[in-house]
């Protein structure tokens, strides 16, 4: 009913009444349970009551015939109507399973809380502040999350390693395949013939087939080496395949580059 009335526009008599219901839970929670405690209650609370379809036989029961806004509340029979119960449950529940520490998510429960107490008579159970719990978890959490950290940055080197290992491989393998002084493949042979009957350059074998590797591996359509030798005597020199071909020759060329 209160959380309903915090919905309208009375937004700072409700906050009135929290804040004495949350100076009224710390007496509660306290040490010691004895006393009254006047609650204030706001008029236009009142007045919202009575114009409350569903909460005016609350208004019609207690405000109706001129009662005062300010309502004595005994502390220790609100205690036994409310938080006796709720200390029966905690206590039998406990008693069901193995547990060696308890939390009340309140700050205003403490050690010396005469609910602990009470609760502490019947079981032996070390209790924890809440602030305290909440602490050690967001501590945990931090933790949790810089070791999650950890283990990305960890596995993102590896990957990153793997990847530059395997660069460093396929350079290897590239540079020891263009070193290589004989021919491999029938392209290779098909173009080692047709460089050396169209140069007139006294070239040695490894150093056309060098060539003929850079040319196999990097060519385009225009028949143009990206990365050619840089020696004037090369068919090859500046990366471009600058021995003359027939068409015929060109038709062969496509057998091999398409």
């Amino acid at each position: 009913m209160i959380k309903e009335f915090g919905t309208t526009e009375y937004k700072d008599d409700f906050k009135c009444i929290t804040t004495q219901w949350n100076d009224l839970k710390r007496l509660l929670f306290g040490e010691t349970i004895d006393g009254t405690f006047s609650f204030m209650i706001p008029e236009s609370f009142i007045y919202w009551l009575k114009f409350s379809p569903q909460y005016v036989s609350v208004y019609d029961k207690n405000f109706s015939h001129g009662e005062s806004d300010i309502i004595s509340i005994d502390l220790k029979e609100l205690y036994e109507d409310t938080i006796v119960d709720l200390e029966k449950n905690i206590i039998q529940q406990l008693q069901k399973e193995d547990v060696k520490q308890i939390v009340i998510n309140d700050y205003n429960v403490t050690q010396n809380s005469f609910f602990i107490q009470e609760i502490k008579k019947k079981i032996d159970i070390e209790f924890i502040l809440y602030d305290d719990y909440r602490q050690y978890v967001e501590s945990e959490i931090k933790e949790i999350e810089a070791q999650k950290l950890k283990e990305r940055l960890e596995k993102e080197r590896l990957k990153n390693e793997k990847r530059r290992e395997k660069q460093l491989k396929r350079k290897q393998e590239e540079k020891d395949w263009l070193e290589k002084p004989f021919i491999q493949s029938i392209e290779e042979f098909f173009f080692f013939q047709l460089v050396s009957n169209k140069t007139t350059c006294n070239l040695p074998q490894k150093q056309i087939l060098k060539g003929i590797r850079y040319f196999l591996n990097k060519t385009n359509k225009d028949i143009i080496i990206p990365n050619g030798i840089n020696d004037p005597c090369s068919p090859f020199f500046k990366g471009e395949y600058r021995i003359e071909v027939t068409n015929r020759d060109k038709g062969y060329l496509k057998l091999f580059l398409n």
